[in-house]
Order: structure tokens, then sequence, then C-alpha cells
């Protein structure tokens, strides 16, 4: 539905690098056509199955929602869901 494959619990995980999350906030904010904070950003960033990436930000809303994007391996934007 939202471009993620079908796959087990074990295929899904944080991830904790600190140059994969400054690399996920940077196409985050881009995709979301706002300006990133100054200083450090802390967004959360989900690993699903070998070629995705779900992140999000619980301090960014729009309006009353939070925004995830899934992104491909490439950092392309696949789409996004408000929850």
């Amino acid at each position: 539905m939202y471009n993620l494959p079908l796959t087990t619990a074990s295929k899904v995980a944080f991830v904790t690098s600190t140059r994969t999350c400054a690399t996920a906030a940077q196409a985050y904010y881009g995709e979301l056509g706002v300006a990133a904070p100054t200083g450090p950003v802390q967004v959360i960033v989900l690993k699903v199955g070998s070629g995705r990436y779900v992140v999000t930000n619980q301090s960014h809303r729009e309006g009353e929602f939070n925004v995830a994007v899934v992104f491909d391996s490439k950092w392309h934007a696949l789409g996004q869901v408000s929850y």
C-alpha cells in the first residue's frame, strides 16, 4: 500500500547510524518542502526489508498530524502517511 514490501517482523529494524539518520532527515524535510530545524534533528528511521525506509519526526506536525515518508534505498520518496 505505501510501497512497503511484505516482510516479517525480523526484517524491520530501527536505524541507529548517525550518517543514515542525517541523510534520512535531509530527505524527509526535502520531501515535505520545509526547512529542517537548526541544530541536531531527531528523526525516527525504520528499515523495512532490504530497500525501504520509513522516516518520521514526532516533533514535526502538519496541522494535527505527524507525517511519515517512505523512501527507497536511494532516498527517493515513494509515499507519505499522516497519523
